[in-house]
């Protein structure tokens, strides 16, 4: 597989990026709040600029070459961000690194499914190392780097040379700086164009998305702030392996989620991983200490190893068959990115005015009043009466 260890060497910065972004933004000064803030605007910009781009990208065909000014966006901007305290110019760094950094996982994908041709089920085991790029990097990172001692200088070469070396795989990807243009489709003349496209879906599908936008939300604590919770109030250097253990438990599930889906349906997989997520920040609550933090994140086998592929199939399940794409896009755009946008901004306040307990309380209360909520407004979809 030509993309495997493209995508293995990206993965392992997401690993690097994942567990220690807010922890950096922290040691730069920057209270909660403006933490918040600021990775808002990390999220802001690698949902919006790529998104500009991506027209270009499937025009030109050149998914390589674009990846290539995404690994050196990763690769120059770390130490410029490390040594600077003031927000704008923070900011503008960390959007900068967004449009590499958030950039290269479609385009990537995108570049694999084509190099697959019609072998595009193996999509999977390319993907796959991925993950294991992730764990990989979190378990050398917990061996091997602190924080604390070593600072943030020490930590920004943890970024600069995977970045450089995710360029060579590029470069030496066979086939990875070809052309492939994107072929237009051959218009209907007799379709008529709608001026509504949003009505063509139908309603459980807006219910579906506003579900997924309400689960991610509430799951904004943990994927965000989870590395700053446990330096701050557990004072553990353990956030490589705690994000190694969530890496972890997720791949199985995923493996097998069709399984899952299959069986219970994507809606309600959807209302269980919600509850989940629940459950999940109840733990941290509850147990606050490592092992308790430990015990939550086998919770993402849950939170994301079956509600990231459940929401994908929701996605194509309940769109009109000629409105899939863009039914992604409403996944990525609505309830993703915005609701990421938003927690981000609402966590940082929450954080500095009441502190890490009640952070996740108010989250957790969210999550199960958001799967009460829409275990009634999707019942007869949930749970379908048998024809007699």
């Amino acid at each position: 597989m030509q993309m495997s260890a493209v995508i293995f060497v990206l993965f392992s910065i997401y690993g690097v990026i994942s567990s220690y972004l807010p922890l950096i933004i922290r040691a730069l000064g920057f209270s909660a709040t403006a933490t918040g803030f600021l990775m808002a605007v990390f999220e802001f910009a690698g949902l919006i600029i790529p998104l500009v781009l991506s027209p270009l990208v499937e025009k030109t065909g050149r998914y390589g070459f674009f990846l290539l000014i995404f690994a050196l966006l990763m690769a120059v901007v770390p130490f410029p961000l490390v040594s600077n305290t003031n927000f704008l110019i923070t900011a503008l760094l960390l959007a900068v690194f967004s449009v590499g950094y958030k950039g290269s996982v479609p385009v990537s994908d995108t570049l694999t499914n084509i190099m697959l041709g019609d072998r595009t089920e193996r999509y999977g085991t390319v993907r796959v190392m991925g993950s294991i790029g992730f764990v990989v990097t979190n378990l050398a990172m917990q061996f091997f780097f602190n924080l604390e001692e070593q600072g943030t200088k020490v930590l920004a070469w943890w970024i600069i040379v995977p970045s450089v070396v995710y360029a060579a795989t590029i470069l030496l990807a066979p086939g990875a700086l070809k052309s492939y243009p994107s072929v237009p489709a051959p218009k209907d003349k007799t379709e008529k164009p709608d001026k509504n496209i949003l009505k063509e879906f139908p309603p459980v599908y807006w219910a579906g998305i506003a579900l997924i936008f309400m689960g991610f939300f509430a799951f904004v604590p943990v994927q965000k702030f989870f590395s700053m919770y446990v330096t701050e109030e557990l004072h553990s250097n353990t956030t490589s392996l705690m994000w190694a253990i969530s890496a972890t438990s997720e791949i199985p599930f995923m493996f097998f989620s069709y399984k899952f889906i299959k069986k219970y349906g994507s809606l309600k997989l959807l209302i269980i991983c919600t509850i989940a997520v629940g459950i999940r920040e109840i733990v941290y609550v509850a147990c606050p200490n490592v092992a308790g933090a430990a015990i939550g994140q086998l919770f993402n086998s849950f939170t994301y190893g079956l509600f990231h592929p459940a929401a994908v199939f929701f996605c194509t399940e309940y769109a009109p068959q000629n409105r899939k794409v863009l039914s992604m896009a409403f996944y990525s755009i609505m309830a993703t990115g915005v609701s990421s946008i938003i927690g981000n901004a609402v966590c940082g306040v929450i954080i500095d005015s009441l502190g890490y307990k009640p952070l996740f309380l108010i989250f957790a209360a969210i999550a199960f009043a958001t799967a009460a909520l829409f275990t009634f407004i999707l019942r007869a979809h949930i749970f379908p009466r048998s024809k007699d």
